[in-house]
């Protein structure tokens, strides 16, 4: 590998061990392929100007002190690293750590770097998370598909941003998520309550919440937080809308495939411009949908009344229909319109 080299990239059969120099000094990113599976260690292995390193599937070697360098900052590990990790191992300045789809190693206190700020478990990851195991400025955390163990004073207070993992679907208490979280996407296992008596679950400050395809609870006013911005809901939910359980300040709102609850006046708040409707919707919306709306998706059941719901959508700028869709919308299309997607069959 000649000098001046910045980044280098292996090809995924190449397996042979490294030695010290046989990656020159200057190199800042490294892309193992799929077959490495040799050790990093001594120390000098990996230079000491590389800023990130993604390990290929079958790398599972363990890590020790030094054989990582300091400046590293961005590591990802493949499918079948399933290694503890020590204090130490890991460099003080890595940022993001990406963890593969084999790893379900518990992780103690201090393992983790303060440095870092975003964490994304794998598949299997079902380890319980202890107190203070998550360097306290974690702003991104990702759990995997098998993750489903209580997160009572795990998370720390500075995340913004959670996705849980598949099959979560433990009970949440006020204050499991921080004031700090923005963005939260529920696991597909997911059909707890969000509100516990006149506790909140979810904190006030969340402007994007995807409800996974099991979620199917009611909602009332209040439940969702002010701060809301973006709303989706899974295949599962078909609950009634109870008056303001969309809170006023939702621009985009995505039901899922079951949903085919009759909606009323005022159940849509103004402010929402993007608005989609699963598979088996088929409601007369008329009157419902605000004239606010600049994209709406109508799924492959709904017949209904086209010409006059169109017309009422004078800011409409994208329309997807589905192939039950009244053929004289032709008349009633908006000015404004300039996308529209239309299903293979119709």
């Amino acid at each position: 590998i000649p000098m001046g080299v910045k980044r280098v990239v292996f090809g995924n059969k190449i397996n042979q061990p490294l030695k010290i120099g046989s990656i020159p000094d200057g190199v800042e990113s490294i892309v193992f392929g799929n077959r490495f599976n040799n050790s990093v260690t001594p120390q000098g292995i990996i230079p000491t100007s590389c800023k990130s390193i993604v390990f290929g599937e079958e790398y599972n070697k363990k890590l020790t002190i030094g054989s990582l360098p300091d400046s590293l900052e961005y590591l990802s590990f493949g499918s079948e690293f399933n290694e503890e990790i020590q204090i130490g191992e890991i460099p003080n300045r890595v940022q993001t750590i990406k963890f593969g789809r084999k790893f379900n190693q518990l992780i103690n206190e201090h393992v983790l770097p303060q440095s870092v700020t975003s964490i994304t478990f794998g598949e299997w990851y079902n380890k319980i998370l202890l107190p203070h195991s998550l360097p306290p400025f974690l702003e991104y955390l990702a759990l995997g598909s098998s993750y489903n163990r209580p997160i009572k004073d795990v998370i720390p207070a500075s995340l913004k941003s959670l996705s849980l993992g598949g099959y979560f679907n433990q009970t949440l208490a006020e204050g499991d998520l921080p004031l700090s979280l923005e963005s939260l996407v529920f696991s597909n296992n997911f059909n707890k309550p969000i509100r516990v008596g006149s506790r909140l679950v979810i904190p006030p400050n969340v402007h994007t919440i995807v409800f996974g395809n099991g979620f199917n609870q009611a909602l009332y006013e209040g439940d969702l937080p002010l701060s809301l911005t973006s709303l989706s809901f899974g295949q599962c939910f078909n609950q009634i809308l109870n008056k303001g359980c969309i809170p006023p300040n939702v621009h985009t709102l995505v039901f899922g495939n079951s949903f085919n609850q009759t909606l009323n006046k005022g159940d849509l708040p103004p402010s929402i411009t993007s608005l989609s409707f699963g598979q088996w919707f088929n409601q007369p919306i008329r009157d419902v949908i605000p004239p606010s709306i600049t994209s709406l998706s109508l799924g492959n059941k709904f017949d209904q009344d086209s010409y006059k719901l169109l017309i009422a959508l004078p800011l409409l700028e994208t329309l997807k229909i589905g192939e039950n869709f009244d053929p004289k919308f032709k008349n009633g299309i908006p000015s404004s319109l300039h996308t529209l997607i239309i299903p293979t069959h119709y």
